[in-house]
């Protein structure tokens, strides 16, 4: 797999005995290396009699020495703790140092770690001194050394250090010198290249190591997918995290674990939400109750097989926010039948009172609908509802005819009440249902274009829609008239069945419930005519 590489290059003048080197890390949290980064140091540096060095808290890979000249490896693995690299030497000398993190590797070791050393001038690299075992694997190099008359130009001859990248055993390699302008490096530069497959040898007083770093081969790294970025999540609410699945070379995607953690302060310590969650998982429930708010919380998501975790994935920042008031709800309306927005409501109908929880950042947890008839007082209350959701239905029957007030509040994850919203609606009952006089299934029509007539109630508008053989063949919109007898909108077709559906509206804006008739047409043609030749 590609694994990311980042170096940076350290040099002191000399006489020296501490270096102190920043850790490489984290985009936010330059000096914090995060859980699953792998960092090698190397140093090399001229070496008077019995000197040597140390570096706390590192392990080493490998030391050495030339005439003149030294050099140490060490490892150690990220753990996202904020750190340095401090260097003692037992005495002066002139130094230069490199860390190298490759991100993605997660907790295994360096292996085939194999050291060479040269004379003054000379340095041989045989093919097998880079060997791996392992296809894949990370190879790296470092090559420290001086003359300053000829490659490096450092003052006092200061070792310098090379490095080379390459995946995979048997593929060449190639070096580039880093040149550590830091220390006041002038002169001339070189550049040399190094193919595994056949040896190659350099002229320089140096020393090098090799080294074949294990590449990650355990799980992919899932994606959150929330939090979002710069999301503002109210303290006190249950959030659900969610990520997508990771994968693994060996283990099922639906046996791997996760480990979830969030901080409040950009990354500087971590609180763990889920040391593991259950097999499969791609959401966790988070409890933010009592967390302090935040405007620099991130999360980490990372996968685990049973043996091994994949780097973390890592939000940016987010916002956790004090909890605060919810706001009036807002959109309160009544709907009838449910979907159709209504100021005056059929009576004698279900109705539904709807609106919309408003606190950004915030979920509701319940609400509460009063209604009244004088706008004053709401002497009928609903109670606590707990529900996400705003919506309550009222019976028919529920309300006399005339205004009824309503007013509606809604309560947070907190479990704080907001203020009131208000709406006004106008109770009705609707018109009787109107009686279809002709035609009927008794009295069919006996023409093409037959009179429609019925009786209705206090009518201002009405609706005719005529099908037959189960297809709309007029689908009438209400026409504003109190006539109740109107010819046929369309001819009818002899010996054919008509359903005929009548419906009408009253001054309270109501629909009556619609009469219907089917009924077979029926009626005599001109007579057949009669062909006379002369």
């Amino acid at each position: 797999m590609a694994i990311n590489f980042v170096s940076t290059t350290y040099a002191n003048g000399s006489g020296i005995t501490s270096l102190t080197i920043d850790l490489p890390g984290n985009p936010s949290s330059p000096t914090a290396p995060r859980d699953g980064q792998f960092m090698i140091l190397a140093i090399s540096f001229t070496a008077f009699s019995g000197s040597d060095a140390t570096v706390s808290g590192w392990t080493a890979l490998y030391s050495g020495s030339v005439t003149g000249y030294g050099q140490h490896i060490y490892y150690k693995q990220g753990d996202g703790i904020p750190g340095t690299a401090i260097i003692q030497f037992d005495t002066g000398v002139s130094v230069g140092a490199s860390i190298s993190l490759f991100d993605g590797l997660a907790t295994v070791s360096p292996i085939d770690v194999s050291g060479r050393t040269s004379s003054l001038h000379t340095v041989t690299h045989p093919t097998n001194s880079i060997t791996t075992t392992v296809p894949g694997d990370l190879l790296f190099g470092v090559w420290g050394g001086a003359d300053s008359s000829r490659y490096f130009g450092f003052p006092g001859d200061m070792a310098g250090i090379i490095q080379l990248i390459g995946l995979g055993a048997g593929k060449a390699l190639t070096t580039s010198w880093s040149i550590l302008t830091a220390a006041g490096a002038t002169g001339s530069k070189i550049a040399s290249s190094f193919d595994v497959a056949t040896g190659s040898s350099q002229a320089s007083s140096a020393i090098m190591t090799l080294i074949a770093v294990k590449a990650f081969n355990g799980p992919t790294t899932p994606v959150i997918l929330t939090p979002a970025d710069a999301e503002t999540i109210t303290v006190g609410r249950t959030y659900t995290i969610t990520w997508t699945p990771a994968t693994d070379p060996v283990v099922a995607q639906s046996a791997l674990q996760y480990h979830v953690r969030y901080s409040i302060n950009d990354g500087l310590s971590w609180v763990d939400i889920a040391a593991l969650t259950s097999a499969g998982a791609t959401s966790q429930s988070w409890n933010t109750t009592a967390i302090a708010p935040s405007t620099q919380a991130r999360m980490e998501v990372r996968a685990f097989n049973g043996t091994t975790y994949s780097p973390f994935d890592e939000t940016g920042r987010f916002i956790l926010a004090a909890d605060v008031t919810p706001n009036a709800p807002v959109s309160l309306h009544g709907e009838q039948p449910s979907g159709t927005t209504v100021t005056t409501f059929d009576r004698l109908v279900t109705l539904s009172m709807k609106g919309t929880f408003s606190d950004l950042g915030d979920v509701m947890t319940g609400f509460q609908i009063d209604w009244g008839t004088d706008g004053v007082t709401y002497g009928t209350a609903s109670g606590t509802i707990s529900s996400a959701v705003l919506s309550l239905d009222f019976g028919g029957g529920t309300f006399a005819a005339g205004l009824v007030y309503f007013r509606c509040r809604t309560k947070d994850t907190a479990g704080t009440f907001g203020p009131y919203a208000f709406a006004q609606l106008t109770a009705a009952s609707a018109p009787a249902a109107p009686n279809i006089t002709s035609p009927t299934s008794g009295s069919p029509p006996t023409a093409p274009l037959p009179t429609l007539t019925w009786t209705s109630t206090g009518q201002v508008s009405y609706r005719i829609r005529l099908t037959s053989g189960g297809v709309t063949v007029y689908n009438g919109s209400f026409v504003s008239s109190s006539a109740t007898s109107v010819l046929c909108p369309l001819p009818l077709l002899n010996l054919t069945v008509y359903t005929f559906t009548l419906d009408y509206k009253d001054s309270s804006g109501l629909t009556s419930p619609a009469d219907i008739e089917t009924f077979l047409v029926t009626y005599a043609g001109p007579a057949k005519p009669t062909i006379s030749v002369s």
